[in-house]
Parts: structure tokens; C-alpha cells; sequence
């Protein structure tokens, strides 16, 4: 029983992604710790890579859906063309609960002392795809490439290369940041 409901939950992700690879996505419904929209300079042009997780500082279980890799990769990057954004993930949003999840949010941030931009999910993730509803876990790793397009859709961690980190990751993205 258990192997069929995984094998159902893997078809289900599987034409999740097979939906949004290679699709135009639009404005993504995204926004700040205020609810202001999501500045679009910060993403023009660039290659934007989205980690929709819960964000939340508890309950914290390794491996804290791989913000300390996405992290280290964000430092890494340096100059180039790419945007990283932390993407909160919280039921806490939706249920009238909005200033615990961002201050959980924020204390996260700060003790993880995390470098990248974290914003607030406004319909992005049902925008484009919620593995959830397959009864998959976040984290999900979404790369953008500059023409707007879905280039990978990931769900769950990352093999961790023991030097790079997410290698796959960083790949996927640096190899569309250096298309023009």
C-alpha cells in the first residue's frame, strides 16, 4: 500500500514538473515582509532561482530545507546574473497569523544569517505547481531562466556535493545566466 501511494505521489510530482518546465510564468505573486509586491528590478534580467520552504524558526529539523547550502551557493555566485529568493511558506500566512510567520521568518534569517532576499509566497507556488497537493514535502527549488521560462522544477533536497554544495543547482543556474 505504502509503495503505491509513494509511486502515485512521484507520477503526480513528475507531471507537476513536466508542467512547468519550459513555461513563461509571468509576475510572480510574491511579496516583502510588509505585503508591498515584490520589486521586479530585483529580478530583471537575471536568472532567478526561488526555495519555496517554511521559513519558520520552530519547530527547526535538520536539514533546515538546505538554506545553509542555498546560502553558501548565494555567496559563491558573486557577479553573476542570479538572484536567489527565500520563499515563505507558511500556513500561519493564510490564517490571519501573518505577523508570527514573518517574525519566525525574520528570526530564522537572523540566526541562519542568511544573505539572500526572503519573501513573503502570495500565489507563486500555486502558480506554479504546489507538490504539496500530492502530498510531497518542500522544500522546492524552481529555477527561472532571463527569458522568463521554467528551467528546472525540483522537489525535495538536493544531493549535497561535499565541495559545492548544491552543485546541480548552481549548474542548472550559471549555465542559464550564461545565455544571452
Amino acid at each position: 500500500e505504502d509503495a503505491k501511494a509513494q509511486k502515485n505521489r512521484t507520477s503526480a510530482v513528475d507531471a507537476m514538473k513536466k508542467n512547468a518546465v519550459g513555461q513563461e510564468i509571468g509576475p510572480l505573486k510574491l511579496t516583502d515582509f510588509t505585503g508591498k509586491p515584490l520589486d521586479a528590478e530585483l529580478t530583471k534580467d537575471k536568472v532567478v532561482i526561488l526555495h519555496f520552504w517554511s521559513y519558520q524558526d520552530a519547530p527547526l529539523e535538520e536539514p533546515y530545507g538546505q538554506i545553509g547550502y542555498l546560502d553558501f551557493l548565494n555567496r559563491r555566485i558573486d557577479d553573476a546574473p542570479i538572484t536567489i529568493l527565500g520563499v515563505v511558506v507558511n500556513d500561519r500566512l493564510a490564517e490571519g497569523q501573518r505577523a508570527s510567520a514573518v517574525q519566525g521568518a525574520k528570526r530564522l534569517r537572523s540566526f541562519m544569517n542568511l544573505g539572500y532576499t526572503i519573501v513573503l509566497d502570495d500565489g507563486a507556488l500555486k502558480q506554479l505547481g504546489d507538490p504539496r497537493v500530492a502530498d510531497a514535502k518542500l522544500p522546492l527549488f524552481v529555477v527561472i531562466g532571463r527569458d522568463g521560462k521554467v528551467l528546472e522544477y525540483h522537489v525535495g533536497n538536493y544531493e549535497v556535493d561535499r565541495d559545492r554544495g548544491l552543485k546541480q543547482l548552481e549548474d542548472v543556474a550559471k549555465s542559464a545566466a550564461n545565455k544571452k
